[in-house]
């Protein structure tokens, strides 16, 4: 049994949300303030009082700002609903039925239960809805509060006043009838584990579990406790004696004593074993004991919710809800509870098998770097809406094309091709999601690049990137459509900084040529079904004839950074001749400055196919800048990564490739 989707509207950020889940493992991820500590508030609901520690800041503020007017008349409402599914074994002892009998959901054509039926199985689906409410008994109260009320402040401060007036109720969807929140709470044991996470004292789960094993032995614990009585009695005899003496001086003056009784002290102990019990670190060589709190954090984090985790109630169908399990953990033993938590799904115990559906909430891509697709969830917000929008989606959906279809102009006859790609691109996300790339996920705006250059380059030439939390994600030639289905089903704004790869000059057995019409022609490798998404997906190449990023970066920097790109690259035999921006000149002076045979012969060769082409076209300026271009990338092709870093520390003097300025405009409007 698990919870399989939920919907929430008008609940703290949360506009229309309809969250997916399946059972298992779901990892939720996305960036900070998108929600994520909401999902598991509105989990634990369905096992405790979610009118303990709620008010009217659970409501959307953006909501009550648009809807003002209307809810001076009707009192705002929170509204969540559940959706529990189950496959029922009619060969097995199961809860099942009785734990969801009361919201099982029934087809209002047929009158039946609604679940596909087998002859040994059914498929149960119930919902609950959970409403934040006004009280109506008290509604003219409301409405007088609300006369007075004009502006946004003003509803709020009376909203605030009427809040003993609002409460959580549970629904039936069908009936529309209360349902007792003890029903409710009886269908799933929650056990949370937030952020903070402390060691030093027993948590109730421990505690029950250590009186369970207490009581499975058979352990007469009355007995015990009478000899520890008897114990603190011997021991602290002559504190009782004092303590006695100082009653009977006063018993009879005021009147204690009543016949033949008097008033006397005792120690007794009368409290549970448990309450004893702790956990110490014990050293391997010499068996010594040494406090938890001289343990470092990380280790008593995994302390805190392995207990948490193994130490579960024998109830059949369990929620474990765990935020940030990566507090002070380095990455292995990141890996290491990861795969802890995975095997939890179902525990084997000697009564039963215990059914976990978990739920994670991290900004770690340690973690996320070693999960499968099913498992992560993906929340991007889009505060440029009013209300903003949050949007959630299970990864391994987006590469799934009749989950993605309705997304762009569908084309059936790419969908075999598109249907190929997606699975081709889920395979290799699985793969290649490491932790430097897995900051995609935690981002609603990314960059993918390339190559080295451009991802050490590109947070230098804009240094706000870091500030608006856009990620830049190297691929290494990798294909771009893999990465591309995260925008599907979410607020994710991907920019392709990627290379033309055709040359404006070829080289044919006659010489060379240019091919400016071609290289004008040229398009990017991306499938169209991400094209059509032009406000998710913008693909931006060279423009200026470069072919790649580095001799964009040369031709756009031709007339005022000549002599520095050059001086970066080339030889130190070449430190006159990069003084002259002239295919002429260098022609007529190679022999005089080149004295390195090798470097000479080079650059008479190429020199000469250049003189050539020179003469037989008109654009003789094109010429001279394609030949100076492909002499700069001789040198830089086989040292990009130590190029970019010469070219760091001299970012302030270059000017920006066009086609990268304007996809930063882009993914910033």
């Amino acid at each position: 049994m698990h919870i399989s989707k939920i919907k929430a509207n008008n609940f703290r950020n949360f506009y229309n949300l309809e969250i997916d889940l399946h059972d298992g493992l779901n990892v939720i991820v996305g960036p900070n303030n998108v929600g994520k500590t909401n999902i598991m508030r509105i989990i634990s609901f369905l096992g405790s009082d979610p009118n303990s520690g709620s008010s009217i800041e659970d409501f959307n503020k953006y909501i009550l700002l648009q809807e003002l007017e209307s809810i001076k008349e009707k009192p705002p409402i929170i509204e969540i609903e559940y959706t529990i599914e189950h496959d029922l074994n009619f060969a097995e002892e199961d809860s099942a039925f009785s734990k969801l009998s009361n919201i099982l959901v029934f087809d209002p054509i047929t009158g039946g239960l609604e679940y596909k039926i087998g002859d040994e199985s059914a498929h149960l689906v119930a919902k609950v809805e959970l409403r934040y409410e006004y009280d109506y008994k008290e509604i003219e109260i409301y409405k007088q509060e609300m006369r007075n009320a004009n502006e946004f402040k003003d509803v709020y401060n009376a909203l605030n006043k009427l809040q003993q007036n609002f409460k959580w109720n549970f629904y039936n969807v069908t009936s529309k009838e209360i349902i007792d929140k003890k029903f409710i709470n009886n269908i799933f044991e929650i056990d949370t584990i937030d952020a903070t996470r402390t060691i030093d004292r027993l948590t109730d789960n421990s505690r029950k579990y250590i009186n369970d094993k207490v009581k499975d032995k058979k352990i007469d614990v009355f007995s015990i406790k009478q000899k520890i009585t008897e114990t603190i009695q011997g021991g602290l005899g002559e504190v009782k004696k004092e303590i006695d003496n100082d009653i009977n001086e006063d018993q009879n003056q005021i009147g204690i004593t009543n016949g033949k009784n008097k008033f006397v002290s005792n120690f007794f102990f009368e409290g549970e074993l448990s309450d004893f019990f702790k956990y110490e670190l014990e050293d391997d060589t010499f068996g010594f004991s040494l406090p938890l709190d001289h343990n470092g954090l990380g280790y008593n984090n995994l302390i805190y919710m392995r207990n948490l985790l193994k130490q579960k109630s024998k109830n059949d169908y369990n929620i474990i809800l765990l935020e940030e399990p990566e507090a002070h953990l380095h990455p292995n033993m990141q890996y290491k509870l990861l795969k802890y938590i995975e095997d939890l799904k179902e525990q084997e115990t000697e009564e039963t098998k215990i059914k976990n559906q978990i739920f994670i909430t991290t900004h770690s891509s340690n973690i996320t770097a070693t999960l499968n697709t099913s498992s992560i969830i993906l929340l991007t917000i889009d505060r440029r809406c009013n209300p903003p929008i949050t949007r959630s989606t299970i990864l391994s959906n987006n590469y799934n094309y009749e989950k993605v279809k309705t997304n762009f102009d569908e084309n059936l006859d790419k969908k075999e091709e598109r249907i190929k790609l997606l699975k081709r691109g889920e395979e290799h996300i699985s793969k290649f999601l490491d932790v430097t790339r897995s900051d995609i996920l935690f981002s609603d705006k990314i960059i993918l690049v390339e190559g080295i250059a451009e991802k050490l380059l590109l947070p230098k030439f804009f240094n706000t990137l870091v500030n608006d939390h856009i990620s830049v994600i190297e691929l290494g030639g990798i294909n771009f459509n893999y990465f591309l289905p995260l925008v599907f089903n979410t607020n994710k704004k991907i920019l392709c900084i990627t290379d033309k790869d055709i040359e404006i000059i070829n080289e044919t057995d006659e010489g060379l040529e240019l091919n400016v019409d071609d290289y004008n022609n040229k398009r990017p490798q991306i499938d169209e079904m991400f094209l059509h998404l032009a406000d998710k997906v913008k693909v931006n190449q060279q423009t200026k004839f470069g072919s790649t990023f580095e001799k964009e970066i040369f031709i756009e920097n031709y007339d005022n950074g000549f002599e520095l790109l050059l001086g970066l690259v080339l030889p130190a035999g070449y430190n006159e001749l990069i003084k002259h921006k002239s295919l002429v000149y260098w022609d007529i002076n190679i022999d005089k400055e080149i004295a390195n045979g090798r470097q000479k012969k080079f650059l008479k060769d190429m020199i000469n196919k250049y003189i050539k082409l020179y003469g037989q076209v008109s654009d003789k300026s094109l010429v001279e800048k394609m030949f100076f271009t492909n002499l700069f990338y001789h040198y830089v092709k086989d040292k990009k990564g130590s190029f970019a870093l010469d070219l760091f520390n001299n970012v302030d003097r270059i000017n920006i490739p066009t086609y990268i300025k304007e996809g930063i405009e882009w993914l910033n409007s």
